[in-house]
């Protein structure tokens, strides 16, 4: 992706999404790094791994990763690709662990899938690890069970149920 993305509400009061960029990818790695028992992929990514996955990922139109922003710092991450039959969700992490239960991974969820919704009305999906603690997260913010297996839950939203937000893309709102 060759152009920053800002992606704010006048209703989500304090939370901006940005789109990650080369200065980011150290934060990533190390909160990843820090919670990968609740991951899929749970090795230790190595930063020349994460330059790698970093180049890869700029060659795939179809995939967004945004810094969550709340009062102007960088305190986690949320991602989405827009697949064949899905939009998946993926690497959503609070890193600071003292603003749990503030609503603002809640409201950056908000923003992603308002922005996901003007590029594409498939379905929202997510799997998440019967082991990781924000399955029951996903429940809360709309997402239905609809698969399961051994290891993960695949869970989908109910965009009826969830709450719309009008979205700005760098300054403009739509």
């Amino acid at each position: 992706m060759d152009r920053v993305i800002v992606i704010n509400s006048p209703e989500i009061s304090g939370i901006a999404l940005v789109s990650i960029g080369l200065n980011d990818i150290e934060n990533l790695r190390i909160w990843k790094n820090n919670q990968r028992q609740v991951f899929f992929f749970q090795e230790e990514i190595q930063p020349e791994d994460q330059i790698r996955w970093f180049a890869a990922y700029q060659n795939r139109p179809s995939d967004y990763m945004f810094m969550v922003h709340w009062q102007t710092r960088a305190v986690g991450c949320l991602g989405f690709r827009i697949l064949t039959e899905e939009v998946d969700i993926y690497n959503v992490i609070l890193a600071d662990q003292t603003l749990r239960n503030q609503g603002i991974m809640s409201g950056a969820l908000q923003l992603l899938v308002a922005y996901g919704s003007t590029l594409s009305r498939l379905p929202v999906s997510v799997r998440v690890l019967r082991s990781n603690p924000a399955v029951a997260w996903y429940r809360r913010n709309h997402f239905l069970d609809i698969a399961a297996t051994d290891t993960y839950y695949k869970l989908q939203l109910d965009r009826v149920a969830f709450p719309a937000v009008r979205i700005g893309t760098n300054g403009r709102y739509t």
